[in-house]
């Protein structure tokens, strides 16, 4: 339904206004633009309408956008707590009791830290509710007063987004998961626990041999090692092949921070160009 009918707007649109249509379609919905359609007195009526609507449309939006907003920046002002302790509760549960649901009471205390944060967060926002709220809306009013064309703010916003949600979050997902960034699971997870580590690694690579691909590599390597030549082929060759999958993963993940990086910048100097900020 929602896209019929935004494509009846569309193809309304194009018939009426033709090459004159703009990319703002609401510029097309003015006095000047309308008279030659429905006369100069319904132009008015249907100009002070649509404005109306629009009006009514962006402050009931405004209220759905509001508590999300509110609540990521709370979060962002009173961050959780570290939630690394639960992690590591995760694999000191599965060495002490591997067939007693160590794993699973690792896991539990995770989920009870990042509980503790979330909750965290929402005691300030509550506490915080007017400041927050009077505050995002001042910075929305002096946004809209210091824009004068909404296009330009439209367009400037949707080309950051779409840069970081296409490009940017995804390499920056798969290098965490590969244990290239800061609080993520390191290539060598496994190795503080002696044997008992190099189990767990083996553990988590047969759960997850892609995103413990690096934990995998460094356990199949011990063992390697401890087991002799018993180990050589079939275990480094599957080492060789976990090798290759974290540097492709890693390598894709660069490029594509790259490319979202590039691709963000040439679009905030194309609005800075058409904006005359170079002159």
């Amino acid at each position: 339904m929602a896209a019929l009918v935004f494509s009846a707007l569309c193809v309304g649109a194009a018939l009426a206004f033709g090459p004159g249509l703009q990319i703002n379609v609401l510029s097309n919905l003015s006095i000047d633009s309308m008279a030659p359609l429905l006369g100069a007195a319904p132009a008015v009526v249907a100009s002070l309408v649509i404005q109306i609507g629009y009006v009514v449309s962006l402050m009931a939006s405004f209220l759905l956008y509001m508590h999300p907003m509110r609540t990521n920046v709370a979060e962002m002002i009173w961050p959780p707590p570290d939630v690394a302790a639960g992690q590591g509760a995760a694999p000191a549960g599965r060495r002490g009791s591997d067939d007693e649901g160590g794993g699973g009471a690792g896991v539990e205390a995770g989920a009870a830290a990042a509980g503790v944060g979330a909750g965290r967060a929402a005691e300030m926002e509550a506490r915080h509710y007017h400041v927050l709220t009077y505050s995002l809306l001042a910075a929305a009013t002096l946004a809209a007063v210091s824009v004068p064309n909404i296009w330009a703010a439209l367009s400037f916003i949707g080309n950051m987004c779409a840069s970081v949600e296409a490009f940017i979050a995804p390499g920056c997902i798969a290098l965490a998961l590969n244990g290239f960034w800061p609080g993520s699971k390191s290539s060598g997870g496994g190795s503080s626990g002696g044997g008992g580590g190099g189990a767990e690694a083996a553990r988590d690579t047969e759960a997850a041999p892609l995103l413990d691909s690096a934990a995998g590599s460094g356990a199949v390597g011990r063992a390697g090692s401890s087991g002799g030549r018993r180990r050589s082929g079939p275990g480094g060759a599957a080492a060789a092949w976990r090798a290759a999958a974290v540097a492709g993963n890693v390598a894709t993940a660069v490029v594509a921070i790259a490319l979202g990086c590039g691709l963000m910048v040439n679009g905030v100097a194309q609005q800075l160009v058409s904006w005359g900020a170079f002159g």
